[in-house]
């Protein structure tokens, strides 16, 4: 994927081992090693966890004006002092997978191709080629403003003398992999970030199936969960409801009519706060287990 999109295998090395460090090293510190039920899900879990912690400590040093990644740092240092090889240990369970998985994949591929075709879309080249969303120019703005400031807000790129202080966690979270790699801030994005938070939305889709329907079958719950998971920034039943009421009334077929705007489903939102948002809401569901609990 770096190859297809011009970008730096050496870098693109470096962001991978920066997710390595700064999300499943770190993310030691919020979740604990799993030795039942989907032990691979947990991984991923941890690694976007971790890694939205160590997004605070990048945060925290700009705010504090230390050197950018003091906070990220201490947090990979204290994940090893405080764990020890647990750090770093990948999941002892065997992965074994059965035809309800394989089902299970097939459907959050077909339900995340539209993201990820778009996402992939924009990453080739010095420049993105092409724009999907209007939000997306705005919160790659963002993401160069972080990249290069050394102190908290950073200055708008897009309005002189601007600043603001709002939807930084997944901005920072690529502004980071950016720095700490040298990659280009939309390589970081779409080619890190968004794919590593489509996993984990569908890992944490996975754990919450296994702990909170474990009877159901995954192909059945998993999509469920990821539909179910409309973005944080919208109204699902304000929007929904009413069509569904007037769809009754009027005896319209019109799949348009009744679902509207698609967007509002969640999971083909390729806004990094959006997906972000659903990460939150779908980890959160299983974060209360006996083997799969975040620490605090």
């Amino acid at each position: 994927m770096a190859v297809f999109a011009a970008a730096p295998l050496a870098a693109a090395a470096g962001a991978l081992l920066s997710v390595y460090a700064g999300g499943y090293v770190a993310g030691a510190l919020l979740v604990r090693a799993v030795d039942e039920g989907p032990t691979f899900a947990w991984a991923i879990i941890r690694t976007a966890a971790g890694l939205l912690l160590t997004t605070i400590g990048f945060l925290l040093s700009l705010v504090l004006s230390l050197p950018w990644f003091v906070g990220p740092g201490a947090l990979v240092a204290a994940a090893v002092w405080l764990h020890g090889r647990e750090a770093f240990s990948w999941p002892r369970t065997a992965v074994r997978f059965r035809r309800d998985d394989a089902a299970t994949g097939l459907l959050a591929v077909i339900l995340f191709s539209p993201v990820l075709i778009t996402t992939f879309s924009m990453a080739p080249g010095d420049y993105p080629p092409v724009f999907y969303h209007v939000d997306t120019p705005y919160f790659l703005e963002k993401v160069h403003a972080l990249a290069t400031s050394n102190a908290y807000p950073p200055e708008s790129l897009s309005n002189l003398g601007g600043q603001r202080t709002y939807h930084f966690g997944i901005h920072a979270m690529t502004a980071l992999i950016s720095r700490l790699s040298g990659l280009l801030p939309h390589h970081a994005l779409f080619l890190v970030v968004l794919p590593l938070l489509f996993t984990a939305v569908l890992a944490a889709a996975i754990a919450a199936a296994w702990h909170l329907s474990p009877v159901l079958p995954r192909s059945l719950a998993v999509p469920l969960l990821l539909i179910s998971a409309p973005s944080l920034w919208s109204s699902f039943w304000g929007s929904l409801g009413p069509r569904l009421a007037a769809a009754v009334r009027s005896g319209t077929s019109s799949l348009d009519r009744i679902f509207g705007d698609p967007e509002l489903w969640g999971i083909v939102s390729n806004q990094g706060q959006n997906v972000g948002g659903d990460f939150l809401v779908l980890g959160a569901c299983p974060s209360n287990s006996e083997t799969g609990d975040f620490r605090g």
